[in-house]
């Protein structure tokens, strides 16, 4: 698949601010929201795995992920995402590379009405750290645990999501055409 393009037409100026808790469930309720999801690997092979705290996908680990704001571009969007979830600033938003986009119906949220679920369409990207970024990593109290895993062994091991192998399947196969 093609890079996902960003066109911004006209004088568009967003106008974020922040939603009270209740105003989330009644999005979700009647919209697909898009997020960005982040998948971060080491110089080594190994990819970033956070469990969640919270709801969708509570007690299961994943990659770090979060909403995308009116206007941002897809490597904004993960390069904010970084930085408020894990404390990890990259200044360059060329090492964002595009991986897939997914199609995620969670049957529960964090929000209220829990059991309502959620649909959220989730761009991924994946960034290659250094070992002093690596250090830097400190995710915030969305995530309980935190394991580095070589990309090759989520592929192919069944605990993990579909969507989670898929990406690290993705992830493989984008470093081997770099390599040719």
């Amino acid at each position: 698949m093609d890079n996902p393009r960003h066109f911004k037409t006209g004088d568009f100026h967003s106008y974020v601010s922040v939603l009270p808790h209740e105003a989330f469930g009644l999005i979700f309720d009647n919209l697909v929201v898009a997020s960005v999801d982040c998948m971060v690997v080491d110089s080594t092979g190994k990819m970033l795995l956070l469990k969640r705290a919270l709801e969708p996908n509570a007690e299961k680990f994943w990659i770090v992920g979060g909403l995308m704001q009116p206007g941002e571009t897809f490597e904004a969007a993960a390069q904010r995402v970084l930085e408020e979830k894990i404390r990890l600033g990259i200044s360059e938003t060329n090492r964002f590379k595009f991986l897939n986009i997914h199609s995620y119906v969670w049957a529960r949220r964090e929000q209220a009405l829990q059991e309502n679920g959620c649909h959220i369409l989730a761009i991924t990207m994946a960034v290659i750290i250094t070992d002093e970024e690596v250090s830097r990593v400190h995710p915030n109290d969305a995530y309980s645990e935190v394991e580095w895993k070589q990309v090759e062994v989520v592929t192919i091991h069944g605990t993990y999501h579909p969507a989670l192998r898929t990406c690290a399947r993705d992830f493989l196969l984008s470093v081997q055409k770099i390599g040719t």
